[in-house]
């Protein structure tokens, strides 16, 4: 699936994975699809529940042409290589 796809090229783009996210939104533009997004998604996040983020599936209009809206919350460890932090300290 398409979405899951940028999802996962957004996660790695801001320093994560998968297995860090925290909770997933998904927004089914016909909730009788939810069967099948739902055999698409445990193929994509792999079989063990115990690694699964908090998720909460709905349906809802979506804008036209879109099927799925996902809204994701991820950990990150340490800041991707293009972001930088300075730290300074009073006296030096």
């Amino acid at each position: 699936m398409e979405t899951l796809a940028i999802l996962q090229s957004f996660l790695e783009q801001a320093g994560t994975a998968k297995g860090h996210l925290l909770t997933v939104q998904v927004v089914l533009a016909d909730i009788a699809h939810r069967e099948e997004f739902n055999e698409i998604w445990c193929d994509w996040i792999g079989p063990d529940p115990n690694h699964w983020p908090q998720r909460a599936v709905i349906g809802a209009a979506l804008a036209p042409g879109l099927l799925v809206e996902v809204i994701a919350t991820a950990h990150r460890t340490q800041l991707p290589p293009n972001l930088s932090m300075s730290v300074g300290t009073a006296g030096q």
